[in-house]
């Protein structure tokens, strides 16, 4: 049994004990490897709930995130995006590339069938948040809305 045991939801996300970020990821960890031995709504929503209280927590603590130095020196001047082998990927590349670029171009990194998996699952996944927009009731598993807490919400173009 965890740590945390409430229903996942805006509210309950809010009104959890004074629990340590440490103790957050913990139980984010836990959940995590149990729901990749046996898939459960339930605990996808708990979750998301404990993620973005965890996010909350690490906002509110005033520690600086850190990120790698980028290395803009090892990326190519060809005039495109900047193209790598999954070998040549490295932290300080790939922050570089996002940087200057926006991205990066990694061939192989991801095998095509699976790639394109990937694709349809973020297809279906956008198509669900679609009909949910339009009051339709989206397809299970691939859209829910997150109420996050008003000053973390991200306001829409």
């Amino acid at each position: 049994m965890g740590l945390f045991n409430r229903r996942a939801s805006r509210a309950a996300a809010l009104a959890e004990p004074a629990a340590t970020i440490e103790e957050l990821l913990t139980e984010i960890r836990r959940l995590t490897e149990a729901n990749r031995s046996r898939r459960d709504r339930q605990t996808e929503r708990r979750l998301l709930a404990l993620r973005h209280l965890a996010g909350v927590r690490l906002a509110e603590s005033g520690e600086d995130a850190e990120y790698p130095e980028p290395d803009f020196a090892r990326l190519s001047d060809g005039g495109g995006l900047p193209e790598l082998t999954p070998a040549e990927l490295t932290p300080e590349l790939r922050r570089a590339g996002i940087l200057r670029d926006g991205c990066l171009l990694v061939r192989g990194l991801v095998a095509r069938t699976a790639a394109l998996g990937l694709a349809a699952q973020i297809d279906r996944a956008f198509a669900a948040r679609a009909a949910f927009e339009v009051g339709r009731r989206p397809a299970e598993g691939y859209y829910e809305e997150l109420e996050p807490e008003a000053r973390f919400e991200v306001a829409s173009a």
